[in-house]
């Protein structure tokens, strides 16, 4: 006999829509309804969890339906057709009450008559069990079809699937991914877990937070963690370990196939409560993310094969030509939805972010085109000499309503280190808060919000791989990535525990190769160590923030050794993890780096042998890869991520390719996009960038590295908000 866990909390609430399906209220409601087509299992599953729960099960059709016409719900719908059935079948649902905590099994036409549904849902929790086409359609020729409501000869089975999944996809609380062939006593332990994974706040925690129990200061919900940005005690949100969504292999072949939104819905909603989100408001953005209009490539992201077992994750079809691009889009968009909450609907607030290079751009794209009616500025830091001309253009020429964008004398990682400083800076939070009523939160990596669409693109690669049938699901695949902020490598290691079976996440740098040298030693190193700027610039960053995260996860969820590294390196410039900690990283990753000689030579080797360009950060990860597979003799096969389109290092990359540094040097950006077409290498010029760097410059303030003047730039343009 199993013995189970006590649900009475789980068991004490639901959620009710109020008919705008963005918006819930406690209940003490405790239904739990499973929803889904006719053949995916409903009645066996429900019958199986009402016995684990110990809770009375009514099957609509056959326990209330049947019951009410006195007859068999085959036999009425024969009598009276789809169109009248359904109307009868909607009145009686509207007399349909439990007087006690019940497990319901719906029929697969309750959704399509939405005021009884809606009466329903608002009685617990609804269960959807996403069971794959092809396996109700086999069931259907086991089954008498009759009983799927509104079959007719003439209509295609697969067509009402199709038809009544829309109606699905409305109204669940929960989505279950059952595997093809799953047995009904899998799913309902797959149920059984997810509802006590609902019972679970699910808070996010900061990396340097003091207590362990609770929904403590440390503690808050996704919404929170977006607006928050940063801890108060400057720590960074996580998903503590222990909620970490995992799939089966059976329910990660589901997903293989499905475009790039439906892969985001399905990830993304393991990771949101839907206590803070709920899934239809998820999707809704997530579909308004990743449109063709905004994405260039229909699949969002694309794997190409380069040359043997190397392969090309491209992640820059976005309107700024980076993976940033990925994220932004999503970010922001739930942002604007974080911050409308009641308490939070007259507030302003201000996007204050550093970068090195492309997530600048990206933030003002991603938010400057919300309606947030003037509630929302963006202001970008950006190192001087530290982006290329291109990413600088595209920043300089954004012509948007409440943006401000600040070149700085200083290095990447002087721009990071003040915005988090003006962050925690309390007497500058009041002031904004009393005088102007705003917030500042972060858009870059240090925002939780920014990681988890990174750990979408980094499932779909591997799933891509799948699709094409370069590997079979389950297969180990190594992938490597330029590394800067730490913030894709962190995706790709969340992935991971997923269940994506990355053998060895490789961490690329360029001549910054602080965390080389890390994850050979355990010594982080920063004592007299200077930046270097480099032509791969997005990379130049000795501080890694998201380091920080996964030291938390790698330490046991340790604050107290977080707290100790970052104290050893604010005292000594360094710090040193143990021996088991070390082990630990040099398992799940590999780190080296690569000179601007062996880059630049990689970019003219690989575009002469194969017609590919790539720009300077996916060389930099192509270099190490090749060292990487040289030395370890793997057979496996690579992924290289491309984090940005060479176009926007054209300066560096056409005299490279061309052999003509000199004449190169003063060209016009509008030149080189020509160049760049005439050449027709592969991928293709980025369209967007080159309409982009011909608008003129809107954006001129120039700030020495003064923490103070950044502080009163900040100050003006809050008061300059409209």
């Amino acid at each position: 006999m199993i013995r189970l866990k006590p649900l009475n909390k789980l068991l004490t609430w639901s959620f009710i829509r109020d008919g705008t399906n963005k918006r819930r209220f406690y209940t003490k409601q405790k239904n739990i309804i499973l929803l889904g087509s006719s053949g995916c299992g409903k009645t066996t599953v429900g019958r199986i969890l009402g016995i684990k729960l110990g809770l009375p099960v009514i099957d609509i059709e056959s326990d209330y339906l049947e019951n009410t016409w006195k007859m068999p719900v085959a036999q009425k719908l024969s009598e009276v057709g789809i169109m009248i059935f359904l109307k009868e079948e909607s009145k009686a649902m509207m007399n349909f009450e439990t007087k006690q905590q019940t497990v319901i099994s719906l029929t697969c036409s309750n959704p399509l008559h939405v005021e009884s549904f809606s009466k329903i849902s608002k009685s617990g929790v609804v269960v959807f069990l996403d069971v794959s086409k092809e396996d109700i359609l086999k069931r259907a020729t086991k089954m008498k079809v009759s009983r799927i409501s509104g079959f007719k000869e003439e209509i295609a089975l697969k067509e009402i699937l199709n038809y009544r999944q829309t109606f699905y996809e409305k109204f669940y609380d929960v989505r279950i991914i059952c595997e093809e062939n799953e047995d009904p006593f899998s799913i309902s332990e797959k149920i059984f877990k997810t509802l006590n994974k609902l019972d679970n706040p699910f808070g996010y925690v900061s990396t340097r937070h003091t207590t362990q129990s609770g929904l403590h200061q440390g503690h808050m919900d996704f919404k929170t963690t977006l607006v928050c940005g940063l801890a108060k005690d400057g720590g960074l949100f996580v998903a503590e370990e222990h909620n970490f969504p995992a799939l089966t292999p059976g329910q990660w072949k589901r997903l293989v196939g499905l475009p790039y939104n439906k892969i985001a819905s399905r990830i993304l909603e393991q990771w949101i409560h839907p206590s803070d989100l709920i899934p239809q408001t998820l999707n809704t953005y997530i579909e308004n993310s990743y449109k063709n209009e905004i994405f260039s490539n229909e699949d969002v992201i694309s794997i190409k094969h380069l040359t043997d077992n190397q392969y090309i994750l491209e992640l820059f079809h976005g309107p700024t030509a980076s993976c940033k691009d990925c994220s932004l889009q999503l970010m922001s968009k739930l942002f604007l939805e974080a911050v409308q909450q009641d308490t939070l609907k007259n507030k302003k607030y201000v996007i204050l972010v550093a970068t090195s290079g492309d997530t600048g751009s990206a933030v003002i794209d991603g938010f400057s085109k919300l309606e947030s009616n003037g509630s929302l500025g963006v202001m970008v830091l950006y190192p001087k000499d530290g982006v290329s001309k291109i990413q600088k253009k595209l920043m300089i020429n954004a012509d948007r309503k409440n943006v401000h964008v600040i070149e700085v004398d200083g290095d990447f990682d002087f721009c990071q280190k003040t915005v988090k400083n003006i962050f925690q800076n309390k007497e500058l939070k009041d002031l904004l808060e009393s005088k102007y009523n705003l917030s500042l939160s972060a858009a870059n990596s240090i925002n939780w919000g920014m990681l988890l669409p990174q750990v979408v693109h980094h499932i779909a690669a591997y799933l891509n791989m799948v699709k094409k049938n370069v590997i079979c699901f389950g297969d180990p695949v190594n992938i490597c990535i330029p590394t800067g902020n730490f913030g894709n490598v962190l995706a790709a290691y969340y992935s991971k525990k997923m269940g994506i079976p990355f053998q060895k996440i490789i961490c690329a740098n360029n001549e910054n190769n602080i965390i080389t040298d890390f994850m050979k030693t355990g010594c982080y190193f920063l004592h007299g160590r200077s930046l270097l700027r480099t032509i791969s610039p997005s990379i130049d960053i000795l501080m890694p923030s998201n380091l920080e995260r996964y030291l938390y996860h790698i330490s046991g969820n340790s604050t107290h050794l977080v707290k100790q590294y970052n104290k050893s390196l604010k005292d000594r410039g360094c710090f040193q993890v143990n021996k088991e900690i070390l082990n630990k990283i040099q398992s799940d990753m590999y780190a080296d780096w690569c000179s601007e000689e062996d880059c630049l030579d990689t970019i003219l080797t690989t575009y002469k042998t194969s017609g590919y360009l790539l720009d300077t950060h996916t060389a930099v990860a192509k270099v190490v890869a090749d060292r990487y597979q040289k030395s370890t003799n793997s057979n496996e096969p690579m992924i290289i991520a491309s984090t940005a389109h060479y176009m926007k290092f054209g300066d560096t990359i056409l005299p490279t390719i061309l052999q003509d540094r000199q004449h190169f040097k003063e060209l016009p950006l509008t030149d080189m996009m020509e160049i760049f077409k005439e050449l027709q290498p592969s991928p293709k010029p980025h369209s967007k960038v080159c309409e982009m760097i011909k608008k003129s410059q809107v954006h001129y303030t120039v700030c020495k590295a003064c923490e103070n003047t950044i502080k009163n730039e900040l100050l003006k343009f809050v008061a300059s908000l409209s």
